[in-house]
């Protein structure tokens, strides 16, 4: 029991001829095992107050998992498929050398063509300028002009048009025909927008906005700042329309004329007359 309390204290001071012991004798892994587990309680449970039960049990789970994968990875062995490539034994490494007032970075990334070069007694390049990194340096600036050209040149009003489908179409007892559809209207502007709606493409049809209000014979709707608003869009003709009609919406800002369209179809009867 001393012994263990003693490598216990030993571990908490990073003591390196410890782990050199756990190294040479392979039946101190229990004790090793014991004192991941006790280290992973004291960091769980000291998020407690800060995050909970949750952090307790996130905290006791990550501690657990990287202390159970260190110790399956000798960093003198080379790449090893138990590596997760997080960096810990990095800083760890630093960490004891300095205490023991020597360089640090005796663990680091490097390549393979370095690592074959200081084996050899060359010393190391490093060539910032080379394919990858051009070929790496061109997609980013294409994709970062492409996002930039995007946002520079994207609309600053938009709609959209969802026909109803059922029923596709009504017949009226005048004879005429009457189609509904969902409009949604957005405005990326930074402050509140009046946007007149009206139709283009069917000759004789009268358009009805729910909820829009009537101002000069014209269908006004409010949409806020950077905002969507979905209406209710009902299209009647006095005249029976057979099969489909191309028919476009437009909304048109009132605070400086832009106008978007969205184009859909009007719906009616076929040519042998069926109807709903």
């Amino acid at each position: 029991m001393h012994r263990f309390v003693n490598r216990f204290w030993r571990a908490a001071k990073l003591d390196v001829s410890l782990y050199q012991e756990l190294v040479a004798d392979p039946r101190l892994l229990n004790q090793a095992l014991i004192v991941v587990f006790i280290f992973s309680m004291a960091a769980a449970y000291g998020t407690f107050a800060r995050t909970g039960v949750t952090g307790v049990n996130i905290g006791m789970i990550t501690t657990l998992s990287g202390g159970g994968a260190s110790l399956g990875v000798d960093i003198r062995d080379g790449p090893n498929l138990g590596c997760i490539q997080c960096g810990l034994c990095i800083d760890a490494c630093d960490t004891i050398m300095t205490k023991l007032h020597r360089p640090t970075r005796l663990i680091a990334y490097d390549t393979d063509v370095n690592i074959r070069s200081r084996l050899e007694g060359q010393p190391a390049t490093s060539r910032f300028v080379r394919p990858r990194t051009l070929l790496y340096s061109v997609l980013i600036v294409a994709v970062g002009a492409l996002m930039l050209w995007t946002l520079a040149t994207r609309a600053p009003t938009s709609i959209n048009v969802i026909h109803d489908r059922n029923p596709e179409y009504v017949l009226l007892t005048t004879g005429g025909v009457r189609n509904a559809y969902t409009l949604r209207i957005l405005n990326k502007h930074n402050d509140a927008r009046r946007f007149a709606v009206s139709i283009e493409g069917l000759t004789g049809a009268s358009l009805e906005v729910v909820g829009a209000a009537r101002e000069n014979g014209e269908n006004i709707v409010d949409v806020g700042p950077d905002q969507t608003r979905e209406v209710r869009a009902i299209i009647s003709t006095s005249e029976r329309v057979s099969g489909s009609e191309p028919i476009v919406f437009a909304i048109r800002d009132l605070a400086d004329d832009s106008i978007a369209r969205a184009a859909d179809n009007f719906r009616g009867p076929n040519a042998e007359g069926d109807g709903q």
